[in-house]
């Protein structure tokens, strides 16, 4: 099972605001977006703040764009300045630029991702970067507990940086992995043969249960979101798991902090880069 994170974002906002969300493909061109979302009195952003993870899918994709799979691979292997380097100060900069406009909601630190799923849901904020699973979950946090309908739905990847050496295409995300508990017997191995293999992904696919990732599953995918973001999985070249979890606890904890960090103004993008360098050498 596989998930990506992306921009959920709500079509009926933008065009009173004037913004063809297929259109966007760069990060210049989503800031500009932000303003004229801004202009129009609508509130650009919902984020969960309070919960610091939502605010860290910024400063990953962020990285991801800017320096690419052989950045953060580099940076994992104790190259250069690792996780000090200029890629990751650059996404520190370009999340700062993004926190000058005040795109987020009033209170959004005070905030969880709760209630920002719910707040983009009501359609009290046009954004929200978030993984594949907010599809439900903005509709039941809605009042409503309809939330965003299909038609005014839509669903973008992460921009380019201009510069950068990312791909538009590499996504961030997870992937399930299973571990075996010393001793187990034949029969767990077994059972895991089944739940992987392509039947049964492709039935769990058809209740809206997962994204699979079994070959051929792909077609129990009734969702034309997920069917979309199955195909957008499939044809990245990098798919990285969420950087608070790679990086392990202890390093995923800072980068969560940073990534507030640099939105409320208390760290600067070379001291959050600094920061996590710290942390990774410290682990």
């Amino acid at each position: 099972m596989v998930s990506q994170v992306g921009f959920w974002y709500n079509k009926k906002l933008f065009k009173q605001a004037g913004i063809d969300g297929e259109s966007i493909q760069t990060w210049d061109e989503f800031l500009t977006a932000i303003e004229k979302l801004k202009a129009a009195g609508i509130t650009p952003i919902a984020v969960g703040g309070a919960d610091k993870w939502p605010m860290h899918f910024y400063w990953s994709y962020l990285v991801m764009r800017a320096g690419g799979q052989e950045a953060f691979a580099a940076a994992m292997q104790d190259q250069g300045d690792g996780f000090a380097g200029e890629v990751f100060v650059r996404a520190g900069e370009e999340l700062k630029r993004l926190a000058a406009l005040e795109p987020f909601q009033p209170g959004f630190m005070a905030a969880g991702y709760g209630e920002s799923a719910g707040l983009f849901g009501d359609y009290k904020a046009a954004i929200h970067l978030m993984g594949d699973w907010d599809y439900n979950f903005q509709a039941q946090q809605a009042v409503d507990k309809k939330g965003v309908v299909d038609s005014d739905l839509g669903f973008m990847n992460f921009p380019v940086l201009k510069g950068g050496a990312g791909a538009g295409s590499d996504t961030l995300g997870g992937i399930n992995g299973f571990a075996f508990a010393k001793g187990a017997k034949p029969e767990a191995a077994k059972w895991l043969e089944f739940f992987l293999n392509e039947n049964s992904q492709t039935k769990l696919a058809e209740i809206d249960q997962i994204i699979p990732v079994a070959k051929g599953a792909d077609k129990g995918l009734q969702n034309p979101f997920k069917q979309k973001i199955s195909q957008t999985i499939s044809s990245a070249q990098w798919h990285q798991v969420f950087f608070d979890q790679a990086l392990g606890a202890d390093v995923g904890g800072v980068v969560n902090d940073i990534s507030v960090g640099i939105v409320n103004g208390d760290v600067t993008p070379k001291e959050a880069a600094e920061q996590v360098q710290e942390a990774w050498e410290m682990r």
